[in-house]
């Protein structure tokens, strides 16, 4: 009976193929001959070149076939056979670490600060408001849109913490979620106070600015986070 080799290519498992379809894809570049592979009776992936003779994965041309005959067929009942899972990179898995520190960060401290903030805001600024209408109304926006923000970052710190597999996905979601809020609820205050005197404006500007590079910051070291994090790679699997 013919072997059949599985391919681990391009972060996903590819496969089973026969020594000649192995061949035929080094030669045509789709995989290398270092890339990982497993065949029945082994426990572990290793280097297609380790598990397969040198010949057989120089890529040569097989001679013609002889006349009315055809490469044999992989039965059926052997393309569904188990193999063992890619290992992992060496390191901590689960949700601990840093990973625990995020979650900790979008179910606690970042709705205590958002909190605290407005809280502070609405008290500084309560006799402008009463001067200026179209002050409250940048204030309220900006109120809510947080208060969205916070409830979003519980739903996803809770899901994540709870083990759920799409951990990395919903993290990303909301990275990119409340960068885009932040810029936009800053660019609003920015219209709604425009024609307000300069000394005010300037200071409300510098503000809004510091709130949005502190997103912005916050959003490009967690994004990094997510992408590089060897914790984060071996409780989710390769990124696709």
């Amino acid at each position: 009976m013919k072997e059949l080799i599985h391919i681990y290519h391009d972060s996903h498992q590819e496969g089973p193929y026969t020594i000649a379809q192995v061949q035929e894809l080094i030669k045509n570049g789709s995989i290398a001959p270092f890339s990982l592979a497993w065949k029945e009776g082994m426990s572990e992936w290793l280097p297609l070149n380790r598990i397969v003779n040198a010949e057989e994965t120089a890529a040569v041309v097989p001679p013609p076939l002889p006349s009315g005959d055809a490469p044999p067929e992989i039965p059926e009942s052997r393309l569904y056979e188990k193999s063992p899972s890619v290992p992992a990179v060496a390191g901590p898995k689960g949700v601990g670490g840093w990973l625990l520190f995020f979650c900790i960060c979008l179910t606690i401290i970042g709705p205590i600060g958002y909190l605290a903030t407005l809280g502070n805001a609405w008290e500084e600024t309560k006799d402008v408001v009463k001067d200026y209408p179209s002050f409250r109304t940048a204030l309220l926006v900006t109120s809510i849109g947080c208060a969205i923000l916070a409830v979003y970052g519980i739903y996803i710190g809770c899901t994540i913490w709870g083990g759920s597999p799409n951990g990395r996905k919903l993290a990303k979601q909301f990275l990119l979620t409340s960068l885009v809020v932040s810029i936009g609820l800053t660019l609003f205050c920015f219209f709604a106070i425009r024609y307000f005197p300069t000394v005010f404006f300037n200071a409300m500007a510098v503000e809004y600015v510091k709130s949005t590079v502190g997103t912005c910051m916050w959003f490009f070291i967690w994004w990094s986070y997510f992408k590089k994090s060897k914790r984060v790679r071996n409780t989710y699997g390769p990124e696709l």
